[in-house]
């Protein structure tokens, strides 16, 4: 593969967000139902995004991104930090690709999406005072 082909694998030319989904999914080693399980959505779900069936809402690409380690930018357009694109021999060894925990991302975002909720509680309170 040349470098011009390399450089452009993942371009919204190319690929698709399923495309994509699917790409890192895989190289994060996980299955559809461990993906679904750690967004908190169901596996039929999930595999309709991969097909492009369906897109997920803004804050579950941002968490996607976070669980297959790319960037946001990179999942909706194919630009930034994403996966390595496909090589053109065989590897002599394959990669160990670090472990996810699953659970713990799941609570952090679980935390996090708590946490926003307070904070949208808090600035309810602060605008109808200013009102």
């Amino acid at each position: 593969m040349d470098a011009e082909t390399s450089d452009q694998w993942f371009s919204e030319a190319v690929a698709t967000l399923g495309d994509r989904l699917t790409a890192a999914r895989e190289a994060a080693g996980l299955s559809c139902a461990e993906t679904a399980n750690c967004l908190g959505v169901s596996e039929a779900t999930y595999t309709g995004w991969e097909q492009d069936a369906a897109f997920p809402r803004a804050s579950l690409c941002h968490a996607t991104a976070g669980v297959f380690g790319v960037s946001l930018a990179w999942l909706l357009t194919g630009e930034g930090l994403g996966v390595d694109p496909p090589r053109t021999e065989t590897p002599a060894q394959p990669q160990h690709q670090p472990e996810v925990d699953l659970h713990r991302l799941r609570d952090d975002l679980a935390e996090t999406r708590a946490r926003m909720a307070q904070i949208d509680k808090r600035l309810q309170r602060i605008l109808l005072h200013l009102e």
